[in-house]
């Protein structure tokens, strides 16, 4: 009866969902629930051998969900851990000899130390610059280009980082990183030592060897629950001589949605004084964010400002920015987009002096990021804005459609398919189950009716659990048996008093008799019912719950009915 979860193939089963209760439910209700369904799955309940075994494993199913709701230390290691947190060795020992309080944090310690070893965190970034001005170039020099000219590469980057936990508190983080350009390379090999002291702050040492020697110390401290501070020296060896280097940060939440911030560098070369203004928002469906700048310093002075737009329904996000300033000013503009559950794709277009006009594209898949400028103009023109505009947003519509979205629903069909294939036993197995049990509830499902009708109360005239292609009234024409299971008999058999109320929950996979026809698949629950010798329906999403007669559900009798 259990639905699937990504983690572990099959997810163990929901134990509230299995005696229909809440997750706030009371001992006393969790009792009341036991009894109900002992009445009708104790085996002492029938008397014939094959539904008296059938009733056996029911009857033990809901045993076990009674056992570990009622019990006041299992209950919270379950709510945190699942069943997972029950079966470890010994949990019947410690359940008995340690409170819910300290299970909870035992296992919770235990978890964070397998994630600590499994956790590398590798990173990297691979960014090549390319020159596309040439297919910009003004006509008149047409006869002395070249017919291969057009794009070229003029730099390449790889950076590469991969986290080592020593400790609880300590991390190493390794990386390097390689550059072309021009015919010319180099290269760096860094090291990072970082501490973490209090839940207040964390210094890191840092090492870096390659075309000279770099060190370098950064410590981070919460001076109290508005404010933040980061202070970093750095030392840079060159063969003409050492280079120091210093920079501070000081941070404060100025209200909610308002945070400022300081920053101070000074080095041989150059020294500068920013203030930042950042306004963030979060209404229901997007969040929008602010930053207001201004820098003076030796040799650059500019003010900008950026504003950009998080749709959250969409996984989008719009940006635009502006700078002016004494060494360059530009304006900015750019969308990235979610594509997948782990991959993110974006461009933006940068038009300036003295640098030109630049489209970015930028691809994430995971923990790793593509990034490739394209230079597309020395010189502002209108035609280059137009085609650096239009025509990356042409070609990801293009790619999405034709290559993007049938190649995802692929993956996901063959997902599914590799999972039935994988687990078609226990999904034929939780089908007899789910029969049985629908046929134990025979006998109770009928004198519910016979109560019922007497007083013109809730009848379930028909109920479908799955993947519903469509709402409303179905037809058995509209049903696919792969995809959806008929779950009229089970409703019936919960309901009580002219009334039927099922929690919300993970799934309804887990209700006796029910089982996931689809996993993997959202799935949909449509109840037809009579009440008050009025027909009504409904349809209700998976996880949501369900609390029936409602006025709201109430349709015209002209529409069809069963």
């Amino acid at each position: 009866m259990a639905a699937f979860m990504e983690e572990d193939g099959l997810a163990s089963e929901d134990l509230y969902a299995v005696l229909n209760v809440d997750r706030n439910a009371s001992t006393d209700e969790i009792n009341t629930a036991f009894r109900r369904f002992s009445k009708i799955f104790h085996p002492d309940k029938h008397l014939d051998d094959k539904k008296k075994k059938h009733a056996e494993n029911m009857f033990n199913k809901i045993k076990k969900a009674h056992e570990v709701l009622s019990d006041p230390n299992k209950r919270p290691v379950y709510d945190q851990f699942g069943m997972k947190g029950l079966e470890i060795e010994g949990m019947e020992l410690i359940s008995k000899s340690k409170s819910a309080a300290e299970i909870i944090a035992e296992l919770a310690k235990q978890e964070e130390e397998r994630k600590l070893q499994q956790m590398t965190n590798p990173r990297g970034q691979v960014v090549i610059e390319l020159n596309a001005s040439d297919l910009f170039y003004n006509e008149e020099y047409e006869e002395y280009s070249s017919g291969l000219s057009g794009l070229e590469v003029s730099s390449m980057s790889l950076v590469q980082t991969v986290e080592c936990p020593l400790t609880r508190r300590d991390t190493v983080r390794l990386g390097g990183n390689v550059t072309a350009q021009n015919g010319n390379g180099q290269g760096m090999f860094t090291t990072v030592w970082r501490r973490v002291w209090s839940a207040k702050g964390w210094n890191e040492f840092q090492v870096s060897i390659g075309n000279g020697f770099r060190g370098g110390l950064q410590a981070f401290y919460q001076i109290n629950r508005r404010c933040f501070c980061v202070g970093s020296v750095s030392i840079l060896a060159v063969p003409n001589g050492i280079k120091p280097g210093l920079s501070t940060v000081i941070a404060w939440q100025l209200d909610k949605n308002l945070q400022g911030k300081m920053l101070f560098n000074a080095s041989m070369s150059s020294s500068s004084v920013k203030t930042l203004l950042i306004f963030e928002h979060q209404p229901y469906t997007a969040k929008l964010s602010l930053q207001l700048g201004v820098q003076m310093g030796i040799p650059a002075n500019f003010i900008q400002a950026a504003l950009s737009r998080k749709f959250t329904s969409h996984d989008a996000e719009v940006r635009v920015a502006g700078k002016l300033g004494t060494i360059e000013s530009y304006i900015e503009y750019g969308i990235q987009k979610k594509i997948s559950q782990f991959s993110w794709i974006g461009a933006k277009m940068m038009i300036g002096v003295p640098f030109g006009v630049y489209v970015q594209i930028r691809l994430v898949r995971g923990q790793q990021t593509f990034v490739f400028p394209v230079k597309l103009s020395e010189h502002i023109m209108p035609n280059v804005v137009f085609y650096g505009t239009f025509f990356p947003v042409i070609v990801y519509f293009a790619v999405r459609k034709l290559v993007v979205t049938p190649y995802l629903k692929e993956q996901e069909e063959e997902e599914l398919e590799k999972r039935k294939k994988d687990h078609a036993e226990t999904f034929a197995k939780q089908k007899e189950e789910a029969e049985s049990a629908v046929e134990l509830m025979m006998g109770t499902v009928e004198r519910i009716i016979e109560t019922e009708e007497s007083k013109s109360g809730l009848i379930i005239t028909k109920a479908v659990y799955g993947r519903l292609l469509s709402e409303g009234l179905l037809s058995e024409g509209e049903l696919s048996e792969d995809e959806c299971i008929n779950v009229t008999i089970p409703l019936q058999c919960l309901v009580k008093d002219s009334k039927l109320q099922l929690p919300e929950s993970k799934s309804k996979a887990d209700i006796p008799g029910f089982y996931d026809p689809c996993p993997g698949v959202a799935k949909s629950l449509y109840i037809q019912y009579r009440f008050r010798d009025k027909l009504h329906e409904t349809t209700v999403p998976d996880e949501e719950p369900i609390r029936l007669p409602l006025q709201s559900h109430a349709i015209s009798e002209d529409s069809g009915g069963v």
